[in-house]
Formats: C-alpha cells, structure tokens, sequence
C-alpha cells in the first residue's frame, strides 16, 4: 500500500494565505463602510416634526383673517380692538384711545359697527341674515356717542323697544351724521343723525324693482358687492342705480328642511338669449329738501340690448364717471357726468378684441394686466391703481402715474434683495407681493395689506413719500400658530407649452419632500379657474388643498391657462409635464374641480382618458345653456358637456352639489347626472339639502366624503416609512 506523504510545513503556509485573505477581505469591507457612512447623508429624523395640517384648521376658520380697520378721516383709523370695543388710531400724532367700550356691543350683541364721519354716532349691526353671495340684511341701531341714546334704524319713527326693521344697507355720508340706508329694496335718506324721520327718495310700485342695492344678476357676477348708491365726496349729491327685473326669467329653487315661505327661494335669474336687467342711473340732490332726482343719459347703443352698468365712481364733487359695456361685453363705454344738469359725455370707448378682452380698463393702454377696475383716484396729479407687473400674472401691487405721461412707478413692489428685505412684518420684499391698498379720505396716506404669501399684515403708508410709518396689524398669533404646523412647500412658476403659450402653474408638495426622491406622490389637479379670473397668486391662504399636501402627502396642482381658447391644451401640457418628474406618480392623478371646473374635467377627460384615475366635482357648471347670461354670454358658451359623460367609463367620479346653489343651480347636478345613467357610468353623488354653493354649514361632511374618495381611489397609499426618513436608504443617492 502507497502512503501519500504531505510536508507539515504546507498546510501550515496554506491556512497562514487563507487567514491574510480574510483579513484583507475584512480590511476592504470595512474602507466601503467607512466610506459609505461617511458620504451618506446624516439621520434627518421624521420628514415633519411639526402637527399636520388638520380638517378641523379648515373647517373651522382657524386661519380665516380679515381687516377690520378703516378710514374714518384723513388720518384716523377704526378698528374693533382686543377688547372688544372701538378703539381709534390717529396717525398724525401716532396715538390710540378706546372710542368706546363693548358693554354695547355685548347688549346688542353687535358684530359690526359704523361710525359717521364726525364720530358723534355709532351704528351697531346685529342679527345679519344673509339673502345672496354679497346680499344680506341686517337690524342697524344707531347710538349718539356723548349721551348714549340710541334708536333702530327704519323707515319711520321708531322707539328702540318697538319692533326694528330689517336694513338690507346703511352707509354714513363722507361729511357730517347724515346717512342713507335701503329697506325692502327702497332708498331712503335721514340728513342727521339726530334725526328719526328719514325722507324716502324711491317708492318701488313692483317687487321686482330694486333701488340702491343690485339684483341678483349684478351682486354675484358684476358689482360683487351689495351697495348700489354712492355720495359725492362733500355728501351734496347721491347716485344711486335702479334695476328693474320685470321682463327676467325667475327660478324657483325648491327648500326641503329650511322655513323658507311655501319651501321655494325664488329669484331673478337671466339666462342666454331672455332679457337681461334694465339699469337705470339717478342722481339726487342732497340740499335741496324735495330731493330732486336726475337721470342719468346711458349710451344708446346699449340700451335696446340690456348692458351692462360697470362702474360709478365720483371724480369730484361735481363729478361723476361712469363705465358702461355692451351686453356681448366687446366693447365698453366711459362717460363723464358733470354737475349741475350732470350731462353725461362718452370720453372714450374700448372695443375688445375677443374672449380675453373684455374687462374694461383705464382709458391709457397699460402694459399691464390691471385689476379690474382698481383705479383708486387722483391724489396730487397722480393716478393710483393696482395691477399685476409684466410676465408675473400672480402678483398684485399698486401702481401711480402722473396724468398723461408713461411714467409708471410700482409702490408696493420688492426693492432690491438684501439681508435688510427679509426683516417681519415685510414691506417691499418678496413677502409682500399680493397687496391691496385702501387710501385715507383725501389721500394723505394709504393703508396697504400684505396678503401674501406670508401671514398677511397691515400698514400706513405715507402717500407722498410711500414711506412706511406705521405696522397697524402684524398678526404676530396668527403667524405663531401657522408656523406651527407641517405647512406644505408651495412653488409658483410658468411653463411654456409646445405651442408657444405660457401657463402659470401653482404646486403645492409634501413638506419634507425633496425633489431628488425614489419616492413617488399622488397628483391631485384642483380645477377652480374661472375665465377673466386669476386663481393661481401668491395670496396667503390655508384651505383644502392645504390639509392635502399636508396631512394626505399629496401633490396639488392648479393651472392659470394662457387663455381660455387653449385652456384645455394648457392643462393638458402642463400636466404632462408635472407627471414626468421623478416623485410624481403619473398613475394616480385626480381632478378636484369646482364650478367652471366642473365643465372643464370632463372635456380633460374626453381628450385624455388614460391620464386620470378619479374626478371629484363640487356645485359644477355642466349646460351652459342653464346658466346665468352674463357668463355664457361672455365666452358665447351655448353647449354642455353631457356628450363628455360616455368618456368617464373606468373613472371614479363623485359629484356634490347643493340643492341650494343660486348660481349653479341643483339643475346642473341633475342634467349631468341624467347623461351619466344614459351612458351606464356608475358614480357616486351627495346631494346637500337646502346649502349653497360653497356648501356652507356642511364642510365638514362635503371635505371628509372628498377625503375618503382620494384615499379609496389612490390607494394604496402608505408613507409611514417615508415619513418616519430616518434611514440612508429612503433616500435617494
């Protein structure tokens, strides 16, 4: 038998080669530890460290804000103050004193106030019940400072303890105690105060007539507002407009759980092609004890077709301009009224040009996209107006000129960035890019708003110099509690389409993302654009879209198309656009549409089914046909969208509306719907009884209902691991 005879020596040197091996394989491995802990970005711990966004922010006005401060003189501001009572603030001497206490507000239990121009009297409103978007009436008390009598405001002699009228508007004249007010859709005009026999200046023989306060029609679409009478600034004269409904079509709109009379809301409501309003303007004079009435000449051109009444605006004392524009609304009308006869002149007539041409500017032709008619006045030979600068559509500043010259100087836009712009509250720096500025009674000074895109404040402005003098609101809270919270990034910028055009686009993105993720979001496409209209600014603001991007880490997109004749080609461009991005999730986009959107998401649809997962629409305009005039009027809109509805196979879609909606009447939700079932497309649909368009009152259930739809149909959806980013790995390299 053969042995075969290895040497020792051998076998020790193999496993001394194996042992080296191991330790330079363990050497190398750990240099590629090394390097990988070195370069890989630190832990950032949780995405958001901050509270989310809740429903209950949203719903309950937690960030709701508005000014409650106003000119009482050329240099005296009023204001509801911390306490609750009236306090004043006089520039000139830069002192504030409490003008009076809540103890009345309290017994009134008063929400709003007024004060006459030589504070002797307040009014104190209470118990507003609103009719319209920007109609209301309300019960008015009117109390002399200095012995604190008070009596309610009426028609006739009252004693506060006897049964008050209901005031639908009460404004105090620009000099002196003496004010008018409308009742039962009738003017009326008390010369003091002290006075409890006021005169009455029209007496409507027909419902259907309305003096002092517009209709329907012109309070939702044209003035959006509730007053329809303006004094001279010396208070010796009153225009007032009268609009008379007699020949207007009338919806009546059933109510099922309100006291509503006979449980119809009937209103005035012209639809395409049926008579609009006929407006007519007066003018009184204040002086004369008979209050004599003049009218008002309108362009003839315009009245056989029903136009439109724009604008009224006193120049002067003796001075009135009017702006009227044509019921197909291409072209417009401006008239010169003077004292005493006010014989009306035409000083220049514009002629759109189409679709986007239609809102009637300052007879100079700006370079600008001016806010429609934001001419504030002449102070000093210069004209001040707000408007948006060149090639930035979402921001909003004001502007003056001297009279006849191209000189234009922008007073409220950011000066040069240097560490000294980014000091709180701003002025001037890119904190305060959408502004609105009310100025002092003679123009001395201007009170200007920063309300966006940060927390908003407030300050006076020297009008002369446009230096600041004072901060009169910072919200100091109100930001406290904002920063708060997980707020979402919000970006703002264009993008240029294929064709050429340029669409402002607004993004709304998680708070801890980052551009460079692995990770991908669903797209939810808010549709509130409204033709005419700009929706995508930088104006501070917390709403649905906000709770989202923040508590449902969605992504938000709204689009300001080029014009409305390529609106559909813009969002569909810029959507594609936004679904190439790396942390976008182009298999989950939804439409969240409101009103005009509702007509607008299913044409997206038809054009691009594959695009879109689910849809969700709120009080949508589908049939034109059944809308007011003046809107389908405008863009010649005669179609629905009912032949869109077959396109909707294979798309989740929910529809709310309620049944209560004055401008997009329930009508709307049932067309639709009636073409959905003709086309066998199963959806779903929430009907609110008796709530209005904004869905008033049900916010809760109307956002919660949307919540449950995105989460059902954008699922699965689960960033707990994303969120919680502690790890190398939930990051890109």
């Amino acid at each position: 038998m053969l042995q075969e005879l290895v040497p020792v020596g051998e076998v020790e040197r193999n496993w001394r080669g194996v042992l080296i091996a191991l330790v330079v394989i363990l050497f190398v491995l750990g240099l590629i530890l090394v390097s990988t802990l070195a370069l890989s970005p630190p832990d950032r711990g949780p995405r958001a460290t901050l509270p989310k966004v809740s429903l209950r922010n949203i719903t309950t006005g937690a960030f709701f804000w508005k000014n409650n401060a106003s000119w009482i003189s050329d240099y005296e501001v009023s204001y509801r103050d911390a306490r609750g009572g009236i306090s004043i603030f006089n520039i000139e001497n830069d002192t504030t004193y409490q003008f009076i206490t809540n103890s009345t507000f309290r017994m009134l239990n008063a929400v709003d106030f007024r004060i006459s121009s030589d504070k002797r009297f307040i009014v104190f409103i209470s118990d507003i019940r609103k009719e319209y978007s920007h109609r209301s009436d309300a019960l008015y008390t009117i109390m002399e400072k200095e012995s604190a009598t008070r009596h309610a405001v009426g028609p006739k002699d009252t004693n506060f303890e006897e049964t008050t009228y209901r005031i639908q508007r009460f404004q105090f004249t620009p000099t002196g105690n003496a004010y008018a007010f409308i009742h039962h859709n009738d003017l009326y005009y008390c010369n003091s105060s002290f006075s409890r026999n006021p005169s009455r200046i029209t007496n409507s023989l027909s419902a259907k007539v309305t003096n002092g306060i517009p209709d329907w029609l012109y309070q939702e679409e044209i003035f959006k507002d509730d007053v329809a009478f303006w004094f001279s600034p010396d208070s010796s004269h009153l225009a007032y407009a009268s609009f008379d409904d007699t020949l207007v079509s009338e919806v009546s709109i059933p109510t099922y759980v309100s006291q509503a009379q006979e449980g119809v809301v009937t209103i005035p409501y012209p639809k395409p092609g049926t008579p609009n309003p006929i407006v007519t303007l007066f003018v009184v004079h204040l002086k004369n004890s008979n209050f004599p009435k003049i009218q008002l000449s309108s362009p003839k051109s315009f009245q056989t077709a029903h136009g439109y009444l724009l604008k009224v605006h006193w120049a002067s004392d003796k001075q009135l301009d009017v702006v009227w524009m044509s019921r197909g609304q291409n072209s417009s009308i401006y008239m010169t009224c003077i004292a005493p006869d006010f014989n009306c002149t035409k000083t220049y007539f514009e002629k759109g040009s189409g679709e986007d041409d239609l809102v009637p500017l300052n007879p100079r032709q700006w370079r600008w996209s001016l806010v429609p008619l934001s001419l504030h006045g002449v102070f000093d030979s210069y004209m001040y107006f707000e408007a948006s600068p060149p090639g930035r559509p979402s921001e909003r500043h004001l502007y003056r000129t001297l009279e006849n010259k191209n000189n234009e100087e922008c007073l409220t836009c950011p000066v040069n960035k240097t560490e000294k712009n980014t000091t709180w509250p701003p002025f001037r720096t890119e904190q305060c890019i959408f502004t609105k500025s009310t100025f002092s009674l003679l123009g001395k000074f201007y009170m200007l708003e920063c309300l966006g895109p940060e927390v908003p404040s407030v300050h006076i402005i020297d009008t002369a110099t446009n230096i600041k003098l004072f901060t009169f609101e910072d919200n100091r809270h109100l930001r406290v509690k904002y920063d708060s919270l997980s707020i979402p990034q919000t970006k703002i910028f264009q993008i240029e389409t294929d064709e050429g055009h340029k669409a402002s686009v607004k993004l709304q993105m998680p708070a801890g993302l980052r551009t460079n993720e692995e990770m991908t979001f669903p797209l939810v496409v808010k549709l509130s654009y409204k033709p005419g209209e700009v929706c995508v600014t930088h104006k501070w603001q917390v709403d649905f879209s906000t709770y989202l991007a923040s508590k449902k880490n969605f992504l938000v997109l709204e689009i300001q198309p080029s014009s409305r004749k390529h609106e559909i080609k813009d969002h569909i461009a810029v959507i594609r656009y936004i679904t190439e991005m790396d942390f976008v999730d182009p298999s989950k986009v939804s439409i969240l549409a409101y009103g005009y959107g509702g007509y607008l998401a299913p044409k997206l649809l038809s054009e691009k089914p594959k695009m879109f997962k689910s849809i969700a629409i709120l009080s949508g305009i589908f049939s034109w046909p059944n809308y007011n005039s003046f809107w389908s009027e405008r863009y010649s809109l005669d179609d629905d969208v009912t032949y869109a509805a077959r396109d909707l196979k294979g798309h989740d879609l929910l529809l709310l509306h309620g049944t209560l909606d004055l401008s997009a009447h329930y009508h709307q939700a049932m067309i639709f719907s009636k073409a959905l079932i003709e086309a066998g497309i199963l959806y779903s649909h929430l009907a609110y009884p008796d709530v209005g368009g904004d869905l008033k009152g049900s916010e809760e259930h109307a956002y919660s209902a949307l919540e449950d739809f995105f989460d059902r149909t954008l699922s699965p959806i689960d960033y707990t691991e994303w969120e919680t980013g502690s790890t190398y790995f939930s990051f890109r390299n």
